[in-house]
């Protein structure tokens, strides 16, 4: 089994494919591997072929000219499995079925199943919940005992530059205005293109008390791969969404609005709602198990 990823483009779902592989029990590791875009091209192909976003894959900079020849070489795969973490109904998950490949199944990353458009539905649907791998466990549990700690940056906010995004900037600095906030317009995030990179982050939330976003689709989707961002470095991740706040009531960390959120954390502490954020994480299968038994279903 191949695990493919580009290499060049959003660290996010390089990170997707790491996590992935590294997390493998350990026989079925043994028999896979971790490519990269170029690495796979270059390679004896295995019989079963897993993309993590195909999208990314076919933009990957470092096989310009060659993006006919990765389509190629998916397509004759034995098995394909396509990995998305992209909610339906944007144009980042149309994306992923750009080159009209049969995809033997989609592999869905979140924390909330999703149903697939009409036009998708005679693609099988597997659900892998975004649980932390073994590592990451191990990361969380450390949190546990230095959640109380103190932490100078009271919120942060890090998405692309919308006029909403912008107005609830607003909202966030008339609360306090020592937070971290960074909007930059859309662009590719790639190495060297002025965007957070995942170090970057690391040091933002590791000194951060509360890592918000806001919902940004008409849809009903939740962030799972944010929540994680901020519980691996001891934030807690507070999603705003006031179209489907209850459908994600379960997680404790959606609001309908920031006077909400600030309501709920006046009257409860921030260390007990992280501690049982973590210990549901903790009570579930690690990632890769998820993936494995998925995939031997």
């Amino acid at each position: 089994m191949d695990i493919v990823y580009s290499h060049n483009n959003n660290w996010f779902f390089a990170d997707l494919a790491e996590r992935l592989f590294h997390d493998l029990p350990t026989e079925r590791r043994a028999r896979a591997r971790l490519l990269n875009v170029r690495e796979f091209l270059d390679a004896e192909p295995s019989d079963h072929v897993v993309v993590v976003n195909w999208h990314e894959a076919t933009m990957e900079p470092s096989i310009k000219g060659r993006e006919p020849i990765l389509r190629r070489r998916v397509a004759a795969a034995a098995r394909r499995t396509l990995v998305c973490a992209e909610c339906v109904g944007t144009d980042w998950f149309q994306n992923q079925f750009a080159d009209d490949i049969e995809w033997s199944e989609l592999v869905d990353v979140g924390w909330f199943e999703q149903e697939l458009p009409s036009e998708r539905a005679e693609t099988p649907y597997r659900f892998v919940f975004n649980a932390p791998t073994r590592t990451e466990r191990l990361q969380l549990e450390a949190h546990l005992a230095t959640a109380d700690a103190e932490r100078p940056i009271p919120w942060a906010f890090i998405a692309s530059l919308t006029e909403d995004r912008a107005g609830f900037a607003d909202e966030l600095v008339k609360w306090d205005p020592r937070g971290f906030l960074f909007l930059p317009t859309v662009m590719p995030v790639r190495p060297g293109s002025g965007r957070l990179e995942k170090h970057h982050l690391d040091r933002i939330l590791s000194a951060t008390r509360f890592y918000i976003w806001r919902a940004q689709h008409d849809f009903a989707y939740f962030e799972s791969f944010r929540v994680l961002d901020a519980l691996l470095r001891g934030a807690f991740p507070v999603k705003i969404d006031p179209l489907f706040r209850t459908r994600f009531q379960e997680t404790g960390c959606v609001f309908g609005g920031l006077p909400e959120m600030i309501d709920v954390f006046s009257r409860t502490d921030r260390t007990e709602a992280f501690a049982r954020l973590v210990r549901l994480l903790l009570d579930r299968p690690t990632l890769g198990q998820s993936f494995t038994e998925v995939l031997d279903a």
